[in-house]
């Protein structure tokens, strides 16, 4: 995994405090994730691996809870509407045949 694959799919995952996130997670030092996001140190490829995966885990668990929190809010606003439409008066309409002109 190259430094720009782990910042940014770490980014992605964790957002803009990744590198001590990751660190927690992987049980490793934040020096060490900062060296592997900078390129001076190689990430072991078993690593590489596990970092996917836990980013990959990550951003399903976000994207599922993100899915909630949007039909929540969808349903919020369609009860809204309709308590809203029940509320409001109806329109008036002249019924047909007794529109006036102005003539008599």
């Amino acid at each position: 995994m190259t430094p720009t694959q782990l910042s940014t799919l770490a980014n992605w995952a964790f957002g803009p405090q990744w590198r001590r996130r990751l660190a927690r997670e992987l049980g490793v030092g934040i020096k060490t994730v900062e060296r592997w996001g900078q390129g001076r140190r190689p990430m072991p490829d078993a690593t590489a691996r596990r970092v996917a995966m836990l980013c990959l885990a990550v951003l399903r668990a976000n994207q599922r809870a993100a899915t909630v929190l949007c039909r929540k809010l969808l349903r919020e606003q369609v009860r809204r509407s309709a308590r809203a439409q029940a509320r409001r008066p109806p329109a008036w309409r002249p019924l047909a045949g007794t529109e006036r002109d102005g003539s008599r």
